[in-house]
């Protein structure tokens, strides 16, 4: 293609600019709006905001973009600009495939952290883009080795996620109600692909029957759970924040029972199966929390742990700021220390079958499929 369009002249700000055009291949130029007479790319935006990337895809279809997440759009070579809206991050780089399919990178300088995200419609409305792991989720739970649920993304705290089957993609299913600005989402669980449980931060237990798509209250009671384990459609297990309690559900979430006080975090794979921690150290039953027995003990504290039904688990232990990572095959009884050389773990969660996703606390996201040998951080 020979035609081209450039911003040029002096300064660094939005109204600095000159917008030129070469039919040529960049031989000649021709202005197509001046600074004395700017085309319509203002709007709203705040004096403070800078272009950051600008995207013609022909010699009539183009976007720019700017440090405030400004989003303006032309179909007529540049000549006029309409505003489509203004996203709440910078936007780094736009491509687009069609005038209604693209993709853009958003940065958020306060997470120190960028988003995919892709438009259908020219623009208007964009969606993240998921791959192997979600960045930072608030919870993440492993239904089974060919289902995966997600809540909370970096973009939308209330989005939940699902992965199915061998499809490294994931895909928004649907949206946590009543969600209030600074809210997050404190637990999820899923005890099948319909059947699923959330606990919003200051907000009441809710429940969907149909995938995620609606959600309602099953419990007023605002808890403060870290960890909630829903094994079937009625039996479930959450523990409390601070070395509270852990708790268990024998209808659906409607009431909850204390089974053991002063534990920090819970892992449930059945309705008798489970593992906690208890003054630093793992325990585990298999009589519903009748009874419990210490685990091998781990050469420091344990600070966060998942285990899958067959006995294989995680346990990340030590100083918060220097965790070490530690892995069972039968529940528990024998441990290996596992080297991660200079990945600084905060949080783990189990795949089975050998894979497991990682996070550090930047967040880096990162993968193993060979038994936890070896780490792949995501990009």
């Amino acid at each position: 293609m020979r035609k081209l369009i450039g911003i040029l002249g002096g300064g660094a700000g939005i109204g600095l600019h000159d917008l030129h055009r070469t039919d040529d291949g960049g031989k000649s130029w021709r202005v197509v709006a001046t600074t004395g007479k700017p085309p319509d790319w203002h709007g709203n935006l705040p004096a403070s905001a800078y272009l950051t990337d600008m995207f013609f895809l022909d010699g009539e279809h183009g976007w720019l973009g700017d440090t405030k997440g400004g989003i303006r759009t032309t179909r007529d070579g540049g000549a006029t600009w309409d505003v489509l809206r203004y996203l709440a991050d910078s936007i780094d780089s736009m491509q687009f495939f069609t005038p209604d399919r693209g993709y853009m990178v958003q940065t958020q300088f306060y997470r120190r952290v960028s988003v995919l995200v892709r438009t259908m419609d020219g623009g208007r409305s964009w969606q993240p883009v998921y791959s192997l792991v979600p960045a930072n989720p608030a919870d993440i739970k492993v239904v089974s080795n060919d289902l995966s649920v997600a809540a909370g993304t970096i973009t939308d705290p209330g989005a939940i996620l699902l992965r199915a089957g061998s499809d490294p993609q994931w895909r928004q299913v649907g949206t946590l109600p009543g969600l209030k600005p600074g809210a997050t989402v404190r637990a999820i669980s899923f005890s099948d692909p319909q059947n699923g449980w959330a606990l919003i931060h200051g907000g009441p237990l809710l429940r969907t029957t149909d995938g995620a798509r609606t959600w309602r209250a099953v419990n007023p009671t605002h808890y403060a759970f870290t960890s909630m384990d829903f094994v079937d459609q009625v039996t479930g297990y959450a523990s409390e924040q601070g070395g509270g309690s852990l708790l268990r559900t024998r209808d659906g979430g409607a009431t909850f029972e204390v089974v053991l006080g002063s534990v920090t975090g819970a892992r449930f794979v059945s309705r008798d199966r489970g593992w906690t921690v208890k003054s630093g150290e793992l325990s585990a039953t298999a009589d519903g929390g009748a009874t419990w027995q210490a685990v091998t003990p781990l050469p420091a504290i344990v600070r966060e742990f998942d285990f899958q039904a067959d006995g294989t688990g995680l346990a990340l232990a030590g100083n918060r700021d220097a965790l070490s990572l530690y892995a069972t095959p039968d529940g528990g009884k024998t441990w290996t220390w596992i080297d991660l050389g200079d990945i600084k773990p905060s949080r783990i969660k189990l795949l089975g079958a050998g894979r497991a996703w990682l996070w550090d606390s930047l967040p880096h996201g990162y993968y193993s499929e060979d038994g936890f040998r070896t780490w792949k951080q995501i990009q």
